[in-house]
């Protein structure tokens, strides 16, 4: 049995209807990933699971128990928001504190409680400041915590990162997936950063006009992706032949010579990435683009016309895509 079971899920506002008939199970101690465009439902999804809206029809099962009229309070869930929604009066402990109030803990345990999260967010020697005094990154690892705080079944993160600068982001999504697989929690976060939900994720849940599109592992989402929309949104694409076939970037080769099935294209522009150099090439029929390893491409950087090739085993095919 799946752990959180979504049936037949709907929800409109007024004449808009921004779900459409969703189903997922998601299984015990998963990361899932929604990801889509702005508009897409994600969001919405998300607090329908959490009680923050209601759903116009459909239903949500979470352990065995059907939540789908529960108010949110009795939901069993901790929510991470994309504003950290700390007290800026309050200072750290007492910010994680302020979860714990349900409990009706004793003091003694309920310090306890709190130098545990803190210990296990990295935020010990910072219980005393006041939000104000912490970096952003520092904030949201202090929600993480009162998020954690009841020791939840399910977490749920609503874009949580988005607010943060591209390194101290890039070193939280793999703290928090190692917390993640530490607690063994059942985790659902929304995101629209796709290279987030390819890192984070066991499964991602690619949504798009209040439909989801596909639901599948990072690997099978950009390998195989099932339509145009998905192959398209995920990473860079080229598309072929009047949308016939797609081809990855990476698997797009380039050389100074003509072979037997390599198409003569003209360089258009050349961006130099690190460990690749990523080539816009063109010819009568569009725009492409190719990531060739940086030791190959200099040879080719200032080349006016190169040749573009491809394995027959990299194509994937987009026909019929939606």
């Amino acid at each position: 049995m799946s752990y959180l079971n979504i049936k037949n899920v709907s929800k409109s506002f007024g004449s808009k209807e921004v779900l459409s008939n969703i189903n997922l199970d998601i299984q015990q101690g998963e990361l899932v990933c929604f990801l889509g465009p702005s508009g897409c439902g994600k969001t919405t999804l998300l607090r329908i699971i959490a009680g923050l809206e209601q759903q116009n029809s459909g239903t949500l099962t979470q352990a065995g128990h059907d939540i789908s009229s529960l108010p949110a309070i009795d939901r069993d869930y901790g929510i991470v928001f994309q504003s950290y929604a700390l007290f800026p009066n309050l200072t750290v402990s007492k910010n994680i504190a302020f979860a714990l109030k349900s409990l009706k803990l004793a003091k003694s345990e309920q310090k306890k409680r709190i130098e545990e999260l803190l210990e296990l967010v990295g935020l010990a020697d910072h219980k005393n400041k006041h939000p104000n005094q912490l970096s952003g990154g520092q904030q949201q690892r202090v929600a993480l915590a009162r998020a954690l705080a009841l020791n939840p079944g399910l977490l749920l993160l609503d874009e949580p990162l988005s607010a943060l600068d591209a390194k101290v982001r890039q070193f939280l999504r793999g703290e928090i997936k190692k917390l993640q697989q530490r607690l063994g929690v059942t985790t659902i976060m929304v995101t629209h950063d796709q290279e987030e939900a390819l890192a984070m994720a066991d499964r991602i849940v690619v949504m798009n006009h209040g439909c989801i599109e596909q639901v599948g592992t990072p690997e099978d989402i950009y390998q195989r992706p099932i339509s145009k929309f998905v192959a398209d949104f995920i990473g860079s694409i080229n598309f072929f032949d009047n949308d016939q076939f797609a081809i990855r970037p990476e698997h797009i080769s380039l050389s100074l010579s003509a072979s037997e099935k390599s198409r003569a294209v003209e360089v258009a522009a050349v961006e130099y990435l690190g460990s690749f150099t990523r080539f816009t090439v063109k010819d009568e029929h569009g725009l492409y683009t190719v990531d060739i390893d940086s030791n190959e491409a200099s040879a080719m950087a200032h080349a006016n016309t190169l040749h573009m090739h491809w394995l027959n085993e990299h194509v994937l095919n987009m026909q019929g895509a939606a």
